[in-house]
């Protein structure tokens, strides 16, 4: 039985050292304070000038190394490559001061000390005596400092006041002894202090700290695994990623090659038609008469059977690509009148010209003569036509084109006219017609 004993309390002893050492060997890397899970946890040593440091709490005044060791130690604090898995902070209480020499507050603070829930309680094994901590070194004194009731708020918070009590037994001038804000560098003797009754460890206890240690390491060597892992991978995918990217380089560079090729071409072609198409445009501040075709028109004409007469003809647009034309004529012996509509287009490239495509109805009349007899002669069809014209400068432009009439057996026809700008509304015209019944005309055509 002592041996059962004996090898439970050394397994014991054991688990308690391998919990204490990690966590303290992970604490030691950092010297100040650490936030973790809403809560401030101390870290490290800030030495004796902040360790020594009173702070107000619930209960009095308390040196920082009793309020951080009523505070208990945190999660493990961990370094890894350089970073930490928690904030850390410079002071001892999470960029809430105080600060050692020479370190400025920090810009991101953490939480504070939860003061109120760590003295709201006090130990019952405890031993709370009122006054001063019996030395104000890290290294002796009582956990708690409580202030003695007979003081005034001043003397707890400023300065030391003594209130004097007739010859005091010793425990009553404990009790008397001056309230004050600990700061003297070292105490000669060191004075009893009270003895905090540690929590009882038990076997599940140790044995959850334990397994939260082992999990710890764990993560710790998969988080290496991955590393390594990470770091054997690179080479391949940095080669994989140069291949593809050379790839790229390579198609971009065949694709540019074919695109200035076609370029090339397209401009070897635009530098050959270039004298054709620069002819076929329109000058600046010419008159685009080629594409008026609101007009009325009148001049004298001459027709091989039927004599001499006069001709009428009266055309208008629409929508820019639309007209409709009636033209009439009437001589000695012939008339004739056709009436329809056309399409109209003037290329972008080659605007001095204008493309023409006519459909209507024509008829004709011719009156004989002679012996005593008058009889007539009629007949009527379907015209179409295709004809163009070009302006050849701001006062000349030329007509050309081909129709067919369907009446009188059929009348297949090729006309040309020549036009001559005196101002922006009126020119002279010349038209010939050659057919089976030939005519010319001259005479004036008014824009309007």
């Amino acid at each position: 039985m002592p041996k059962c004993k004996l090898r439970f309390n050394v397994l014991t002893a054991s688990l308690l050292l391998l919990g204490s050492l990690p966590a303290g060997a992970q604490s030691s890397v950092w010297d100040g304070s650490y936030a973790a899970d809403g809560a401030c946890y101390c870290s490290g040593n800030l030495g004796p000038e902040i360790d020594s440091q009173i702070m107000p709490t619930p209960i009095g005044g308390q040196a920082v190394r009793q309020i951080c060791e009523r505070i208990g130690a945190g999660p493990a604090l961990l370094k890894t490559n350089e970073n930490f898995n928690y904030p850390v902070y410079a002071d001892a209480q999470c960029g809430h001061g105080p600060y050692p020499n020479g370190v400025s507050s920090s810009a991101e603070r953490g939480p504070k000390w939860d003061l109120a829930s760590l003295y709201s309680s006090t130990p019952e094994d405890e031993a709370l005596t009122p006054g001063v901590s019996d030395t104000p070194i890290v290294t002796s004194g009582p956990r708690y400092i409580v202030p003695n009731k007979s003081a005034t708020e001043n003397d707890t918070v400023a300065e030391t006041q003594t209130t004097p009590t007739p010859t005091p037994t010793p425990k009553q001038k404990r009790v008397s002894e001056p309230v004050a804000i600990v700061k003297a560098p070292s105490v000669t003797a060191p004075q009893p202090k009270a003895v905090v009754k540690a929590e009882p460890q038990t076997k599940e206890s140790l044995m959850a700290r334990l397994a939260d240690k082992m999990e710890v390491a764990r993560q710790r060597a998969r988080d290496e695994e991955l590393e390594k892992q990470r770091l054997n991978e690179e080479p391949a995918q940095k080669r994989q990623a140069e291949a593809q990217q050379s790839a790229d380089i390579e198609s971009v560079e065949t694709k540019r090659e074919e695109l200035e090729a076609a370029l090339d071409v397209a401009k070897e072609s635009e530098s050959a038609n270039a004298p054709i198409l620069a002819a076929l445009k329109l000058p600046n501040q010419v008159r685009s008469s080629s594409r008026e075709f609101n007009f009325v028109q009148a001049q004298p004409v001459n027709f091989d059977f039927g004599g001499a007469g006069l001709s009428v003809t009266a055309s208008v647009s629409t929508h820019n690509r639309i007209q409709y034309v009636l033209d009439a004529s009437l001589a000695d012996t012939y008339r004739e009148v056709r009436g329809g509509v056309g399409y109209y287009i003037t290329p972008a490239q080659a605007d001095r010209l204008t493309f023409l495509l006519s459909l209507g109805l024509e008829t004709g009349q011719f009156e004989f003569s002679g012996s005593g007899v008058t009889p007539d002669h009629s007949d009527s069809g379907v015209y179409i036509g295709a004809s163009s014209r070009l302006v050849v400068n701001n006062k000349f432009e030329l007509q050309a084109g081909v129709g067919y009439s369907s009446f009188f057996e059929g009348d297949t026809k090729a006309f040309g006219a020549a036009l001559f700008h005196l101002n922006k509304d009126i020119d002279l015209t010349g038209n010939v017609k050659l057919g089976d019944n030939d005519s010319i005309g001259f005479g004036v055509r008014f824009y309007y």
